[in-house]
């Protein structure tokens, strides 16, 4: 028994016809929400942890290096810069990668 599937055409297609195979109840962007929803419900018990002596912003901020960027009233800071220079400049390789892959498919 040979099974074809074809995931662009079976989730853009929204019929009611039988013939035409199964209807999918869901979609891509539906499931990516709700992954989404699901990591960051998670986050609620973060005051829960138990830490002694009390961790504060500024005692952080002290013990890591960082860089501050000023923006009129708003400020960014960004903590450890080298490690993420590094992460940032992996994702836009990783990015530019599947841009070539999708080019020369």
């Amino acid at each position: 028994m040979v099974i074809e599937v074809s995931v662009r055409r079976s989730f853009l297609k929204n019929t009611s016809d039988p013939a035409s195979g199964p209807r999918y109840l869901w979609s891509w962007t539906r499931l990516g929400w709700s992954l989404i929803f699901l990591l960051l419900s998670g986050c609620g018990h973060i005051d829960s942890i138990i830490y002694s002596p009390k961790q504060t912003p500024e005692t952080w901020l002290s013990i890591q290096p960082f860089l501050k960027f000023q923006f009129g009233s708003s400020a960014i800071i960004l903590v450890q810069p080298s490690t993420s220079a590094i992460v940032y400049t992996l994702g836009l390789l990783t990015i530019g990668v599947g841009y070539y892959f999708i080019r020369i498919r």
